[in-house]
């Protein structure tokens, strides 16, 4: 992988992951699998910052992160990484568009012409633009799936963590691949089983308490 990582795990122990070292670079898609229960779920959390690791350090552009105090973690968590988890958690009294720019209104500080912008170009990505003014309840599964991506995405994070669950729409790979592309942001995804391995760029695999590169032939 060229240059320095946009983000590294250095022999990280968290829960039942020992001596865990692994790398992510900058527009890639990368996927963490094992079977239910492997530490997958925690190994996300903590190279999201959400969980301090029990030993090693999560470096985010050659920045320690563990020993940050919350505020600051937080802060970091909150411009550069976005995330995607298993359930939409759409705000049910909002709309979707309303839904998708509402990082802007928490923690951003973009001119509201940009903002406008950039959250219309996100729904036309994940094909929401016609349905900008629906209630969310009224979305169905995959559609509120596709306003969450957007809404992970509008303050165009470095990295954009996945949850990705059964019943993922056929292209679901290919549009993190686009996203990557087009929005400039890494994304590491888990799940259980390796559909995604095709259109990632690196597949790492969860077993036993140790990850390893997944070799595909």
């Amino acid at each position: 992988m060229a240059g320095a990582p946009l983000l590294s795990a250095e022999a990280v122990s968290c829960g039942g992951l020992h001596g865990v070292n692994l790398s992510i670079g900058a527009k890639t898609l990368n996927l963490l699998v094992g079977a239910p229960g492997c530490g997958k779920g925690l190994l996300l959390r903590a190279l999201g910052l959400l969980e301090a690791p029990d030993a090693g350090e999560i470096v985010h552009r050659g920045r320690p992160t563990r020993t940050l105090p919350e505020p600051e973690r937080a802060a970091l968590r909150n411009r550069h990484f976005g995330f995607l988890f298993a359930e939409a958690y759409l705000l049910p009294s909002f709309s979707v568009v309303e839904n998708v720019a509402m990082p802007f209104f928490k923690i951003s500080s973009v001119d509201t012409g940009e903002a406008h912008a950039r959250t219309r170009a996100l729904l036309d990505f994940v094909n929401l633009g016609p349905r900008e003014q629906a209630a969310v309840q009224d979305l169905s599964r995959a559609e509120q799936r596709r306003a969450a991506l957007a809404r992970a995405l509008v303050n165009l994070p470095d990295i954009v963590f996945v949850e990705a669950g059964a019943g993922e729409e056929p292209d679901f790979g290919e549009t993190l691949r686009r996203a990557a592309a087009e929005f400039g942001a890494a994304f590491v995804v888990s799940a259980e089983g390796e559909e995604l391995a095709a259109v990632a760029d690196r597949c790492f695999e969860i077993t036993g308490g140790a990850v390893r590169p997944l070799v595909r032939v």
